[in-house]
């Protein structure tokens, strides 16, 4: 069975010394550029591989790139290769962020044209809460060639999002906290606020903290 979506801590235990699964570490902090490594080493999911977001997922910004412009998709494809990656493999994706992190690696991988990727359910935390164990030993892969297919629709251009704009047929939606939104803090860029025209669903509002039980039997 192929996961494009998320899937369970429970299934992924049940793979994970599957050589057809490959599963990354995307944990991150954007006002901490050390964290995601740092927390990978002290702990990670057996035979999990790091991701660093600035220097793998994102290529090298300019003056109007913004902070993280998309990486190269023949220099991720490579980096992906050397960790044994190819269109046969079944990825997992997961952070400790509720999936913000791991949703950016779970887009670009869809972006080169791999569907089989799923976000872990719960992200590290519910693989911890499942019973899941974690590892401080290093992940051994052996090369193998992956070749993207680049989707360009998945992605639009500044100058798309300005002709979006007040158009009622297009909705430009902000999923970042509603403080950046307003402008009323920014930690991270230099300047506070919003596209015009945007509406906010801040992502920390979609996410169900409470008990799913019944959402997942439906």
């Amino acid at each position: 069975m192929n996961y494009k979506t998320i899937i369970s801590a429970d299934i992924l235990k049940n793979n994970i010394d599957n050589k057809d699964f490959i599963i990354f570490d995307c944990r991150c902090d954007v006002k901490d550029s050390t964290y995601g490594l740092q927390a990978y080493n002290e702990g990670h999911i057996p035979n999990s591989i790091f991701v660093d977001i600035d220097a793998d997922l994102a290529s090298e910004k300019t003056v109007n790139s913004g902070r993280h412009p998309l990486p190269d998709p023949d220099a991720l494809s490579e980096k992906l290769s050397q960790w044994g990656f190819n269109s046969s493999k079944q990825a997992v994706v997961y952070d400790d962020a509720g999936g913000a992190f791991a949703g950016r690696m779970w887009w670009i991988l869809r972006w080169l044209g791999h569907k089989n990727v799923a976000v872990l359910d719960g992200a590290l935390g519910g693989w911890m809460a499942s019973g899941g164990k974690l590892t401080q030993d290093n992940t051994i892969f052996e090369r193998s060639v992956f070749t993207p297919t680049v989707q360009d629709d998945m992605h639009v251009s500044i100058k798309d999002v300005e002709d979006a704009q007040y158009k009622m047929d297009k909705l430009i939606v902000d999923a970042r906290s509603k403080e950046r939104y307003l402008g009323i803090k920014d930690p991270v860029d230099p300047i506070a606020g919003h596209i015009p025209g945007a509406i906010s669903h801040p992502l920390g509002q979609i996410l169900i903290k409470k008990d799913t039980s019944n959402l997942r039997k439906n």
